[in-house]
């Protein structure tokens, strides 16, 4: 007779050191494959953090979305002072 499989109760689980939630161990890690500039966002952020703690994915999902903002906003900022100044 076969029995469906059941999903253990005590899934094991990793806390991310950004954001403090606990995450499945398939979803921290993401920090190692990432863009430079993401791991500088982080570190503005959180000057305390090595690579070594971690980080979930939606982390670097945001720190990834903040460093493109940044990006944006910079480079419209130059682009305005360089229009005022000519």
């Amino acid at each position: 007779m076969n029995r469906p499989a059941q999903r253990s109760m005590c899934s094991p689980t990793v806390r991310c050191s950004l954001c403090g939630d606990d995450v499945s161990p398939d979803h921290w890690g993401a920090h190692r494959d990432v863009e430079n500039f993401v791991l500088v966002e982080i570190r503005r952020l959180h000057p305390e953090w090595i690579e070594r703690d971690g980080a979930c994915r939606r982390c670097i999902r945001a720190y990834r979305l903040l460093g493109r903002a940044r990006t944006t906003v910079r480079r419209a900022w130059r682009r305005a002072s360089a229009a005022i100044a000519a």
